[in-house]
């Protein structure tokens, strides 16, 4: 049996439905298949303004017929691209028909449905398997102060088959989770109506090949253009 570690931000459900309303906005639903494909918000767009900014740049320094040290500057800061794309563009929690993809910066592990056992919310969204294999999504928003603070004063305790609780603001009679909670009760909500005689199937992780691919390629770059830059 899996022992839980500390306040299990999991809920029950309430007169056979869930109480809490609706998906958050980090989802992004796929509308052939029906499953959402979670992406981190804020992350996302800094490493897009971020990207936009070195392509500004770099056309700056090529138009500019610039001298070959500045055209290695140059470079150097393009190299940084890679890195936006792997820490803030690349990390989703993809759900599709056979389980969840979590692909983090550097490496991918997919859980089958049948492996999932239940999620939590510890500052990261947590996915706990039935090996007892823990996955932290790096996709998901991450918990305030104020909203773990919250959960650590009013959601201490719950389980998965307990009663809902008062916690989070109540507007229009619903509960108003945070992204990572909301997802977490959606999550629970399909392990709570799963065939419990399924047998659960091996967790897969591995390393990302193209983040691996990409770093190497920044790499590249970079030292390509250290060495114009002290020509």
């Amino acid at each position: 049996m899996m022992t839980h570690r500390g306040p299990i931000v999991t809920f029950g459900r309430s007169g056979g439905r869930g109480v809490a309303g609706g998906h958050h906005n980090g989802g992004v639903r796929d509308a052939t298949a029906g499953y959402p494909v979670h992406r981190t918000g804020g992350g996302g767009i800094i490493a897009w303004v971020w990207i936009g900014a070195v392509g500004v740049l770099v056309v700056s320094v090529l138009w500019a017929h610039s001298s070959l040290s500045e055209i290695g500057g140059a470079l150097v800061v393009a190299s940084t691209v890679g890195p936006a794309y792997i820490w803030g563009l690349r990390p989703r929690l993809e759900e599709n028909p056979e389980g969840l993809l979590v692909a983090n910066p550097l490496r991918e592990v997919f859980v089958p449905w049948s492996a999932l056992t239940y999620a939590r919310v510890n500052y990261v969204l947590e996915l706990w398997t039935a090996d007892g294999t823990e996955v932290s999504v790096f996709a998901v928003p991450r918990e305030t102060s104020t909203q773990r603070f919250r959960r650590r004063g009013l959601g201490s305790g719950l389980t998965l088959t307990g009663p809902v609780p008062q916690i989070g603001e109540v507007s229009g009679g619903g509960i108003q989770l945070s992204a990572p909670e909301q997802i977490a009760f959606d999550l629970n909500e399909r392990v709570e109506h799963a065939p419990k005689d399924q047998v659960a199937e091996p967790v897969t992780a591995g390393w990302s090949p193209v983040a691996i691919r990409v770093l190497t390629a920044s790499l590249a770059v970079a030292v390509l253009g250290l060495l114009a830059a002290t020509l």
